[in-house]
C-alpha cells in the first residue's frame, strides 16, 4: 500500500511538472465527457424512454385492440376492462385530439394543448396535482361542471397565483373552474405535455367537434398499472378472458381474431402525441447522439496523440529508470497511476461541466412557452 501511495504522489508531481499538458488533457475530458452527457440527457429527455414524475412507471402498461376494427376503446369496453380488475390494479382512459384549444383569462388568451382523462388518471399515475386536486368520480359524468387542471408551466403563465384555484378561466368558449395545478415537469404517459387536462365530462361540454355532433362516439386509449406480482406476458393472458365477452357485446368491432395487446407507455408510437412533434424529436436526438459520438472520438483522438507526444518527451527519463534498476512493471504501473489519475481528474471535471450544463439546460427548457400567444380577439 506504502508503494502505491507513492506511485500516487509521483504521478501527482509528474502532472504538476507539466501543466500545459495537464491542463489541456483536463480540458479534453471535460468537454468529452461533459458534452456527451448533456447531449444523452437531452436524448433521453426528447426520446422520452419511460414517463416523466410518475410512480413506478415499469407497472404501466398501454392496452391495444390488436387486429381489430380500431386499437382504441370505447367507454363502456374501458369501464368492462377497469371493473373486471383482471391483472390492474386500477385502469385510465385519455383523449386527446390534434387541434389545439383556445385558453381566455381577463384581457388575454392563447392557444393550448388540451386532454381529456378519466376521473382516476392523476391517482393511476401517482402524481396528485399541487396546490388543489384531481378529479372527482361524478366530473367523468356528462353533464357535470366544466372543471379544469392546468400543467405547471401554464399555471405560471398565468401569474402562479395560489388563489387561481376555484377562479374561472374560458376554455374553448366555456367557462371552467380550475381545481388544481399539475406537478411541474408532469407530462402523463405521452412524449408531448399538455397545458390542461379536463375531465371526460366535459367533453362534450368543451370541445368544439362533440359540442357540434353530441351523438359522437369518441375512443379512448387506455394505461393500466399491474399489479405487483403481475408481469406483462401474465397479465395479457389474463386478459383474453374478456375477448369472449367483447366479441358477444361488440360483434362487429371484434369480429375475427382480435386480443388485447400490452406495451410499456413511452416506448415507439404514443398515442395522444403529435407525429410531426415526434418525428422532429426522434431526428433531433439522433442529431445530438451523432454529434456527440463524435465529439468522443475527436476527444479521445486528440488525448491519445497528446499521451503518444508526452511518452516520447519522457523517452530519457525512463530509460534512465531502467538504467538505475527499475523494473519493466514498476514503471509500466507508475505510467498507468498518472493516466489513471488524469482520467478520475477529467472525469470529475466533466461530471461538473455536465451537472452545470443540464441545469441551465432545464432552465432554459422551463423558459420555452408551450403555446404562442394569440390575439385578444380569438
Amino acid at each position: 500500500m506504502s508503494t502505491l501511495w507513492q506511485d500516487v504522489r509521483f504521478a501527482v508531481r509528474m502532472l504538476r511538472k507539466s501543466p500545459g499538458f495537464t491542463a489541456i488533457a483536463l480540458i479534453t475530458l471535460a468537454i468529452g465527457i461533459g458534452a456527451n452527457t448533456i447531449m444523452f440527457s437531452m436524448s433521453d429527455l426528447l426520446l422520452l424512454l419511460h414517463p416523466r414524475k410518475v410512480k413506478n412507471p415499469e407497472q404501466l402498461a398501454y392496452c391495444a385492440i390488436q387486429d381489430a376494427e380500431s386499437s382504441w376503446f370505447r367507454y363502456s369496453e374501458y369501464l368492462t376492462l377497469r371493473d373486471s380488475r383482471l391483472a390492474f390494479s386500477d385502469v385510465m382512459a385519455q383523449i386527446t385530439f390534434h387541434d389545439r384549444g383556445t385558453l381566455v383569462r381577463g384581457g388575454s388568451a392563447w392557444h393550448v394543448w388540451t386532454t381529456y382523462v378519466s376521473a382516476n388518471y392523476f391517482s393511476v399515475l401517482g402524481a396528485a396535482p399541487v396546490p388543489g386536486r384531481g378529479f372527482l368520480p361524478e366530473e367523468e359524468r356528462h353533464g357535470s361542471a366544466p372543471v379544469v387542471v392546468l400543467s405547471y408551466r401554464c399555471w405560471q403563465r398565468l401569474g402562479s397565483n395560489p388563489k387561481l384555484i376555484c377562479e374561472f378561466v374560458s376554455v374553448n368558449g366555456t367557462d371552467c373552474q380550475v381545481v388544481g395545478v399539475a406537478p411541474e415537469g408532469f407530462t402523463g404517459v405521452t412524449l408531448d405535455g399538455y397545458d390542461l387536462w379536463l375531465p371526460l365530462g366535459s367533453l362534450r361540454t368543451v370541445h368544439k367537434f362533440f359540442r357540434s355532433r353530441p351523438d359522437g362516439e369518441p375512443s379512448f386509449y387506455v394505461v393500466g398499472r399491474l399489479k405487483p406480482e403481475v408481469t406483462m406476458p401474465v397479465a395479457q393472458a389474463q386478459l383474453r378472458a374478456l375477448v369472449p365477452r367483447f366479441k358477444q357485446e361488440y360483434p362487429e368491432r371484434w369480429s375475427g381474431h382480435p386480443s388485447i395487446n400490452l406495451r410499456p407507455p413511452g416506448q415507439g408510437q404514443i398515442p395522444g402525441d403529435f407525429e410531426q412533434d415526434r418525428w422532429i424529436h426522434v431526428i433531433f436526438s439522433l442529431v445530438l447522439m451523432t454529434a456527440s459520438a463524435i465529439i468522443l472520438v475527436i476527444a479521445c483522438l486528440n488525448l491519445a496523440n497528446m499521451l503518444i507526444v508526452q511518452g516520447a518527451s519522457r523517452h530519457r527519463e525512463i530509460a534512465v529508470r531502467m538504467a538505475l534498476g527499475g523494473g519493466r512493471w514498476r514503471i509500466i504501473r507508475q505510467l498507468l497511476i498518472e493516466s489513471l489519475l488524469l482520467a478520475v481528474l477529467g472525469g470529475l471535471f466533466g461530471v461538473l461541466l455536465a451537472f452545470c450544463g443540464t441545469r441551465i439546460l432545464d432552465v432554459w427548457l422551463a423558459a420555452v412557452p408551450d403555446g404562442g400567444q394569440v390575439p385578444d380577439s380569438v
